[in-house]
């Protein structure tokens, strides 16, 4: 593989991840409006179906923004790869 080959190809992996970035800020977003939903309609359950949804939820927006970070490392480290 040629160098130039190899920049075209880290080129293309940055714009990938970037995408997966943009697609999991999106599902963040749904996520977040999701929460409140639930925080509004459930509130004060019997059964506690509350909060163990607000719960679930809270652990997925934790475990996407760790995903995020590690993507935005990627890309970072990969745009200075192709700025050699």
């Amino acid at each position: 593989m040629t160098l130039m080959q190899t920049i075209a190809e880290v080129t293309k992996l940055r714009r990938e991840i970037d995408e997966q970035i943009r697609l999991i800020e999106d599902y963040k977003h749904a996520n977040r409006y999701n929460h409140d939903l639930v925080q509004t309609e459930l509130r004060g359950s019997q059964r506690n179906f509350d909060r163990i949804m607000l719960n679930s939820l809270d652990r997925s927006d934790r475990a996407l923004d760790n995903a995020l970070a590690q993507l935005r490392n990627a890309s970072d480290a990969l745009g200075k790869v192709s700025s050699i």
